[in-house]
């Protein structure tokens, strides 16, 4: 049971819903709210939610009074609340049979007794569902039971309620009337007037669940890819819902529905998983390469420097050749062999660090050009490269300028020797 901001007439107190009516929790006088007025709504735009606002805005309120118990004056009127309160407990498990046998020896001049007995004979377990009956419920202990009641209230609520109980067969007779003409047009191959026809009979009888059973199995007939979901989330709103009030046409579809459902869940969980190990082999795949791009920048590094490293040794070897022929002196022949051969390995290992900085230059080219469209390296990888290229660039030209200003003192030099 939930709690409602709502006042008992009787006490005062705080009422509690509990499954289509409310009830005081000091006095237990019962608050039922029972549509008795129809629904002024356009049936083809009516979703569950608005459908369930309009039920609400035409329902009236009924009170009823009836006294549970029996104040406890000796053993005997114990007695009687105990076999009260075990009848209650069978009535609300809808044990009917059970609760003639838990008020054996109750007498019939006890209105909660006669009450219990009343509601068993027709097996409802309280006055809300009394309401929803389609037939006559004044039978022996409805008249015991009214003629017994002291509160006036209750005893009219009582009578209102038989009154909507006649309405509702009559009510249900005629519907039934209306749903076998839509089945004879159905049967004769009409289309939009059996639609028609059975948008006409929702709006007429809008609170019961067979009028919206039949408008969805209409539609699911004429349409075999229509969704009945929102249908059948209108027939749960209605008072009177049965599972058995679900046209054949309609449960066939909402199975379909579910079973498509399904499938259409398992196809995403597959494609999810597809792609979340795609997803893995491509992250695999990705740091493997960021790993060899490593390995390549590297080795384009390191044979950018040894080359630049040995252009300056081509420029060193011709100081030392310009200084052996400026000084002329025989001692200084070693320093003269020393230059010629830093100068003429310098020009080698030069030439042969060309190849490995070209290849591990297009190799860094080639994995940045397959990393780049999958992340964002512009910014960071991509970018630090082209600095880089620029860099070595630079430094290269720099130490090709200084190799050739070696070789022109290897000549002027030798010149001097």
């Amino acid at each position: 049971m939930k709690f409602v901001d709502m006042k008992c007439s009787s006490c005062g107190g705080q009422m509690e819903y509990a499954e289509g009516y409310y009830r005081c929790k000091y006095c237990g006088a019962i608050m039922l709210k029972i549509i008795d007025a129809k629904i002024d709504a356009d049936v083809e735009h009516l979703d569950a939610e608005e459908f369930e606002r309009k039920l609400e805005e035409s329902k009236r309120s009924f009170l009823i009074r009836v006294d549970e118990e029996l104040k406890v004056v000796d053993a005997k009127t114990a007695i009687v609340n105990k076999r009260l309160q075990n009848a209650k407990k069978s009535l609300e498990g809808r044990n009917y049979e059970r609760v003639f046998g838990d008020l054996e020896g109750v007498t019939d001049d006890i209105p909660a007794a006669v009450r219990l007995r009343f509601l068993a004979s027709v097996k409802v377990k309280d006055e809300y569902e009394l309401s929803l009956c389609k037939f006559d419920i004044k039978n022996d202990w409805y008249r015991k039971f009214v003629s017994q009641c002291e509160d006036e209230e209750t005893r009219r609520s009582y009578e209102k309620i038989a009154e909507i109980c006649s309405l509702n067969e009559t009510l249900d007779k005629e519907l039934e009337g209306e749903l076998k003409v839509i089945r004879e047009m159905m049967s004769v191959g009409l289309k939009e007037e059996p639609l028609a026809y059975a948008k006409q009979i929702c709006s007429k009888y809008p609170q019961l669940c067979k009028s919206w059973g039949e408008y969805a199995s209409v539609k699911c007939q004429l349409d075999p890819d229509y969704n009945c979901t929102a249908d059948l989330e209108i027939m749960k709103k209605c008072p009177d819902y049965k599972w058995d009030f679900v046209p054949i046409p309609v449960r066939l579809r909402r199975e379909q529905v579910i079973r498509r459902e399904e499938q259409n869940r398992k196809i995403c969980e597959e494609k999810i998983r597809a792609e979340a190990l795609e997803k893995t082999q491509l992250d695999e795949r990705l740091n493997k390469n960021l790993e060899e791009y490593k390995k390549a920048k590297k080795t384009f590094i390191w044979y950018s420097v040894l080359r630049d490293v040995f252009l300056f040794l081509i420029f060193a070897g011709g100081l030392m050749i310009v200084y052996a022929g400026m000084k002329g002196l025989e001692e200084l022949e070693p320093l003269l062999a020393l230059g010629m051969f830093l100068q003429i390995g310098g020009v080698i290992v030069s030439f042969i660090c060309i190849g490995p900085v070209w290849e591990s230059k297009k190799e860094c080219k080639a994995i940045l050009s397959y990393l780049e469209p999958y992340y964002d390296y512009r910014n960071t990888v991509c970018a630090a490269f082209k600095k880089l290229k620029k860099i070595l660039a630079l430094l290269t030209i720099v130490f090709v300028l200084i190799a050739l200003v070696g070789l022109a003192l290897m000549v002027f030099g030798l010149t001097k020797v």
